[in-house]
């Protein structure tokens, strides 16, 4: 009887791997799996931003007519590679969705991804929110395409298209947010009953919301997160398509995969610091007055083919800070630390690589104080040209390499100055 009943089973189970309908029912019962048991946890999320533009300088144009456009391109839209960008953060996936923060930082920011990066395209949901809002929410149906054999796995594809009416799908126009219709496909490995790719697009966008259309695309396995599996994005492909003809690819991976403690939400306060047992007769203030010059030398070299905006950096105070008395407030050797705010390469000729660093606490005693800085723009009376750090940059300073891979060596020195 159990070798008719294990007989059965298997017949079954063979059955429903040529059946599109069951192996879409398998499927979608191991996805809302995941999403109605999620657990709080959080992946590090890197984002490789590739831009593109035409080859001539164009004028917007109506969203209609750029795709229609972008079909057919003619030589002077055609595109050619600009520039990349990397940025990192830890993510979480909380039942009300995403919520993002610089790497090792003490909370995350439920203010939105738009808080930590404010400028180029950023798009969210790649972590699990798209997995929940396609099949748990929007789609009203789903038809079966075709079955294809890819990897040795047999792969069945369905379609699905959201009217706008029915999306939870979000792009933001100007200052307000506005819902939109996207369409798309998924692949289901027939014998798992596993999603295994995802694809969506949205239909044609507002002019005001910066790109007429974002395309996007998943690819998804199982992971384990403690004594559980759970289906996770492993790789996205995020494309935006502006109305001048420039387009940008977003290329997103996950690592480090975790459980999320609660006690990870404690937001540290800082602490004034007290005098440092180390230097005598020194009285550490609670805040650095403003004008304090100094310099610092990088603890570690950075390279700009692994470093992303979001990573930290650690340096070293070159001479002892003084105040405006010239009494001594950090001793030479303290330890600073920051974030790169953004890792730039432009494949220009000349190429060059872009860095913006911004130092924001300093170890002083066993004390850890919070210090604001511009950089310091004279030496000995010569004026140093400083550019100016975009938006979301301030308290920061960008240097310029040649070359579009850059190893900033040990020791490299900076200038700065304190600000209120």
């Amino acid at each position: 009887m159990r070798l008719l009943a294990g007989l059965a089973w298997s017949l079954a189970v063979a059955y429903g791997a040529d059946d599109p309908q069951l192996v879409l029912r398998r499927a979608l019962d191991d996805v809302r799996l995941t999403t109605h048991r999620i657990p709080n946890y959080t992946c590090v999320e890197t984002v490789e931003r590739n831009y593109y533009s035409p080859l001539a300088n164009n004028l917007p144009r109506a969203c209609h007519v750029i795709l229609e456009q972008r079909l057919h391109p003619t030589p002077d839209l055609v595109l050619k590679f600009r520039s990349t960008d990397r940025l990192r953060f830890d993510v979480a996936m909380l039942p009300k969705g995403e919520i993002f923060s610089w790497v090792g930082a003490s909370h995350f920011d439920d203010r939105g991804i738009a808080q930590l990066v404010r400028s180029g395209p950023m798009g969210t949901g790649a972590f699990g929110s798209f997995l929940t809002v396609v099949f748990d929410q929007d789609v009203k149906e789903f038809a079966y395409q075709r079955t294809i054999e890819e990897g040795g796995r047999k792969l069945m594809e369905y379609a699905f298209d959201v009217p706008a009416a029915d999306s939870h799908y979000r792009v933001q126009v100007d200052d307000y947010w506005t819902h939109t219709p996207y369409s798309g496909t998924f692949r289901v490995d027939a014998a798992s009953g596993t999603v295994v790719t995802f694809a969506a697009r949205t239909g044609e966008l507002p002019e005001a919301a910066g790109s007429c259309m974002t395309a996007t695309a998943l690819d998804l396995s199982k992971v384990h997160i403690g004594t559980s599996e759970f289906l996770l994005t492993q790789k996205a492909r995020q494309r935006f398509v502006a109305p001048d003809g420039r387009e940008i690819e977003n290329t997103t991976t996950f690592a480090n995969c975790r459980e999320y403690l609660g006690e990870s939400t404690v937001r540290f306060e800082t602490v004034a610091p007290g005098p440092d047992p180390h230097v005598k007769g020194a009285e550490q203030p609670r805040v650095f007055s403003p004008g304090l010059r100094f310099q610092l030398a990088l603890e570690h070299p950075i390279d700009s083919t692994t470093a992303a905006a979001g990573d930290s950096f650690e340096a070293r105070l070159v001479a002892p800070l003084r105040d405006s008395r010239q009494r001594l407030t950090v001793p030479t050797g303290a330890l600073v630390r920051g974030r790169i705010l953004r890792v730039e390469a432009i494949h220009t000729n000349p190429a060059e690589l872009v860095i913006v660093f911004r130092p924001e606490e300093v170890d002083v005693g066993n004390r850890t104080i919070s210090i604001r800085a511009m950089p310091d723009s004279s030496d000995k009376g010569k004026r140093i040209p400083i550019e100016l750090p975009e938006r979301g940059e301030e308290n920061a300073r960008v240097f310029r390499f040649a070359g579009d891979r850059v190893v900033v060596p040990l020791f490299f020195r900076s200038d700065w100055r304190t600000v209120p």
